[in-house]
């Protein structure tokens, strides 16, 4: 510090000394000329406008009414390679083909209405490398409908960057045979409004840190035999602005860091589908209301099925797995409805709190290490032609109650093991292989065998 200030006060001292300080004064008289500081100032603008500016696009028209050809120019139809300034110049329900290649994009340039078709035998053969974010804002009396067709889309940013890769807040985004890939977004792809988003033979792949689709307000989603894989959470919704519906059929989900699906309030449908290699399965919660059948739903660490304060679901001809509590269900609002369904493994097989009401028919839980049935806090259940099986209590209950019809308790230490204030009613009820049907910690529950 001692020498950078003598080394300064030297340099004053140089810059008064006579023939030095003559050169200096005419030098910066030189610089303060008009000519040369308005050059200055337009080279710095220069820098400034190539760097911020938008890009410049050409006007063009396509050779055919209707349809872009992107493809070498050396190709005798081709309109061109240029994929941007042909997306500027693209008119409402234009169809872009586009040759096998690779093409950047750097901004999106349109908000037209248009088809983008790949035209290679293999989805990825032709290939768009996204380098910032695509907000779909369509022109007010555009269709307001873009689709995607047999092509790869893959987000090329070097850091993390929050909000979505694609986001859209009116109109329908379609993806047919696409596969899609980010790792640096917060969310692949951002619905609010009444975006709509339809996705058939797809592929979808945020990065495991990442979310795959955001839904907000009235968004809606449909998944047709496609997968969704590496994502932090494949499907999920807004915690309290959520009003939309999700509808997923013959497709899968695999390979999450958290849960296959969260959705808050809301409408589901879901048909044939499978989670696979995910910590949690499906979480649904608040006014979440819906179906889900034919289904297979394997959970590694958590719950497969978890319902929380107010959701009101449907199942049919479906089976959960996981380590640990196969099916929560929790909270006064919170009722399902199981049929045809084989509940599998876990600590506990089905559990209730809070209230929660569950009915049960044709179905069955079994090899759950603790209780099949776990019913706690004024809990209740309706279990009708079914069967339970667990190595120490096939139903376990505390302060809440059970009705049992043509149903079978096997494999169990305890049959019935009630530990404060429950009530059962056993009609028609079958113990198998139990070392004691009924064990009442306090005395203070109630069984009532009908004959």
């Amino acid at each position: 510090m001692v020498v950078l200030i003598l080394a300064l006060v030297g340099l004053w001292s140089l810059l008064q000394w006579p023939p030095i300080n003559a050169y200096y004064q005419k030098l910066m008289a030189y610089l303060n000329r008009p000519e040369v500081r308005s050059s200055i100032v337009r080279a710095q603008m220069e820098r400034g406008v190539k760097f911020n500016q938008k890009r410049q696009f050409t006007p063009q028209k396509s050779k055919e009414q209707g349809i872009w050809r992107i493809a070498p120019t050396t190709d005798p139809n081709s309109d061109g390679i240029d994929l941007e300034n042909i997306l500027h110049n693209a008119q409402d329900l234009d169809v872009l083909d586009i040759a096998p290649g690779r093409y950047e994009i750097n901004e999106w340039p349109s908000h037209k209405s248009v088809l983008i078709r790949g035209i290679g035998e293999n989805i990825n053969d032709v290939q768009l490398i996204i380098k910032q974010k695509i907000k779909f804002n369509f022109d007010k009396n555009s269709p307001k409908k873009i689709e995607f067709e047999n092509l790869t889309m893959v987000a090329r940013e070097a850091q993390y960057q929050s909000g979505s890769l694609i986001s859209m807040q009116e109109g329908e985004l379609a993806f047919f045979k696409i596969h899609i890939t980010s790792s640096n977004y917060e969310n692949l792809i951002h619905l609010t409004r009444d975006a709509q988003l339809f996705m058939k033979n797809s592929y979808l792949s945020a990065g495991q840190s990442n979310d795959g689709i955001f839904l907000q307000d009235k968004a809606q989603v449909q998944i047709f035999n496609s997968q969704l894989s590496n994502n932090k959470v494949s499907i999920t919704s807004s915690v309290q602005n959520f009003i939309g519906k999700v509808e997923i059929k013959s497709s899968i989900v695999e390979n999450c860091r958290a849960h296959g699906i969260i959705i808050y309030n809301g409408t589901i449908s879901i048909d044939n589908f499978k989670i696979e290699n995910c910590p949690g399965g499906i979480f649904l919660a608040s006014g979440v209301k819906g179906s889900l059948t034919n289904s297979n739903i394997k959970a590694t660490d958590g719950n497969a099925l978890e319902l929380k304060y107010g959701p009101v679901i449907v199942v049919e001809k479906s089976q959960f797995e996981s380590l640990d509590t196969v099916i929560m269900v929790q909270g006064q609002e919170s009722k399902i409805n199981l049929q045809e369904t084989n509940i599998k493994g876990g600590k506990f097989g089905l559990r209730l709190r809070d209230g929660a009401q569950v009915e049960l028919s044709n179905s069955a839980v079994i090899n759950a290490s603790d209780s099949a049935l776990f019913l706690e806090k004024k809990s209740a259940i309706v279990a009708k032609n079914s069967s339970f099986s667990s190595g120490e209590s096939c139903l376990e209950s505390s302060d809440s109650r059970a009705f049992l019809n043509k149903t079978t308790l096997q494999n169990c230490r305890f049959g019935l093991l009630l530990n404060h204030n429950s009530n059962m009613t056993l009609d028609n009820v079958t113990f198998l292989n139990t070392q004691e049907k009924v064990k009442n910690n306090f005395n203070n529950s109630k069984v009532i065998e009908k004959k």
